[in-house]
């Protein structure tokens, strides 16, 4: 090195060396701790300094050691003048070794020890750091929504123009084709029964279709395997996004493909079928079950859960004992703002269910008390009732049942919903940790025998307890 730089210090290849080692050691996966990465930086910058005033006499070249494990606390060779009386602490096996001069002064500022008061600074700065991820992110997915619906209400915008100059040129040839048929029609009484004999048989062709057509035909059952295939491809989609590819901790990390299969596959198939038909999914509507825009908004709704939970403060369950133990004063807050955003689509929907003739509000008023009554009641009395996002988006998707943009719109939203929370968490029982006890005490499986109890002898069960807030049983 001397040899290709004479003019130049021999430790400025030390120097420039131990710059590229700290580089590629930050590249690294975590090779070490914040308080390692600044006096990485402070030393960096004592090199810099040094090398600028080229080496004075007196100052002598230093062995500086960083351990592996990223101790910042370690002892360094003193420098002085003219003597040295510097003693070496003990370097693990792992360490890193580099030279650069650096005075005694400047080496005593480095003695910090974890949890120095610049560490919680450190922390500061990745909270706010993280914070401003989480904002990103969620206005990223909001964005592509509002994307996603304007996009197709233009294309619908034009496809009604369209339509409307097709049915113009429809009616001008209707009138000469009318003008043509009264012509016939002067040309004698023959013509005129062989017309009145064609025109009724052609309307009954016409009607058998209709008459034949119902919500179960095989164009709905078709249907009905495309949003399977939707569901299923969001929950892949939004699954390996979240934790593979964001490696966000949203979700439970144990659960996987093979848990799915086995528990929950089975589940799900039944789940969407009484939603395909509950929430008239094969109706016509301005947002087709298998249009683009429908499958866009179900699967960039399947990662608006997650965005939400990244706040620390929306990280709490819907049940009657975490609202009155958990939930926070900015919970309430966030909620009470979600609220007030979704009046809008409620108030549509009421306004519409009231314009709907007698009969179809009754047929409605019926679906939901049997939803309610099956699904609701029989569980929401007992205190580990848990309402898990998947279960509240599902039983609020049957609701968006109505031939409109908006209501197919917010239906398509919510299955996102469901799927987020089947792929993230699974489908997990209402009743949670008490689901799971009545089974195994009913089936009596030997290894949850050992919960059996000292003295009495019999299965237990600890409810939560909302009003002293006794978590029991419960699963936090």
């Amino acid at each position: 090195a001397r040899s290709v730089y004479p003019a130049m210090p021999g430790y400025f290849v030390v120097v420039a060396t131990f710059r590229i080692w700290l580089a590629l050691a930050a590249s690294s996966a975590a090779s070490g701790t914040s308080d390692e990465h600044l006096l990485r930086r402070e030393l960096d910058a004592e090199a810099r300094k040094a090398f600028s005033g080229h080496e004075k006499p007196g100052h002598r070249r230093v062995k500086v050691h960083i351990s592996a494990a990223g101790d910042s606390s370690q002892s360094f060779d003193e420098l002085e003048q003219g003597t040295s009386h510097g003693a070496s602490g003990a370097v693990s096996d792992g360490s890193r070794t580099g030279l650069l001069a650096a005075s005694n002064s400047s080496l005593g500022r480095h003695r910090t020890k974890p949890g120095h008061g610049s560490s919680r600074k450190r922390k500061t700065h990745h909270a706010k750091k993280d914070t401003a991820f989480n904002v990103v992110f969620l206005l990223v997915v909001l964005a592509a929504l509002a994307g996603i619906f304007a996009w197709h209400w233009q294309n619908l915008h034009r496809k009604s123009e369209s339509t409307a100059e097709e049915v113009s040129r429809e009616g001008d040839a209707a009138e000469e084709q009318e003008q043509e048929r009264e012509e016939v029609s002067r040309q004698g009484d023959a013509a005129e029964e062989q017309e009145q004999e064609r025109v009724p048989a052609a309307a009954g062709m016409e009607d058998k279709p209709g008459m034949c057509d119902s919500s179960f035909s095989e164009d709905s059952a078709i249907l009905g395997l495309k949003l399977l295939a939707i569901i299923f491809l969001a929950m892949c989609f939004s699954r390996f996004l979240v934790r593979h590819i964001l490696r966000l901790d949203h979700g439970d990390a144990n659960y996987n493909i093979w848990l799915f299969l086995r528990q929950d596959l089975h589940k799900v198939v039944l789940d969407i079928t009484l939603l395909f038909v509950l929430g008239r999914l094969a109706a016509p509507s301005p947002l087709p079950l298998d249009s683009p825009a429908f499958a866009a908004v179900v699967f960039v709704s399947s990662l608006l859960p997650t965005a939400v939970d990244q706040f620390s403060f929306m990280q709490h369950s819907v049940s009657l004992y975490s609202v009155r133990c958990q939930w926070t004063a900015t919970t309430w807050v966030a909620v009470a703002l979600i609220a007030v955003a979704v009046l809008p689509l409620v108030a549509l929907h009421i306004l519409h269910f009231v314009k709907t003739p007698l009969r179809q509000q009754l047929r409605f008023a019926a679906e939901m008390s049997f939803l309610i009554c099956i699904f609701v009641l029989p569980r929401a009395a007992e205190p580990s009732f848990h309402m898990h996002h998947w279960y509240t988006m599902w039983l609020l998707a049957h609701t968006c049942c109505f031939p409109t943009l908006w209501s197919r719109g917010l239906q398509a939203f919510l299955i996102g919903g469901y799927v987020n929370g089947v792929a993230m968490f699974g489908r997990d029982p209402v009743l949670m940790c008490q689901a799971a006890f009545d089974l195994a005490s009913n089936m009596q499986c030997p290894s949850f025998a050992k919960c059996m109890h000292q003295d009495t002898g019999e299965l237990t069960f600890m409810p939560p307890n909302p009003y002293n807030c006794e978590a029991g049983d419960y699963a936090l």
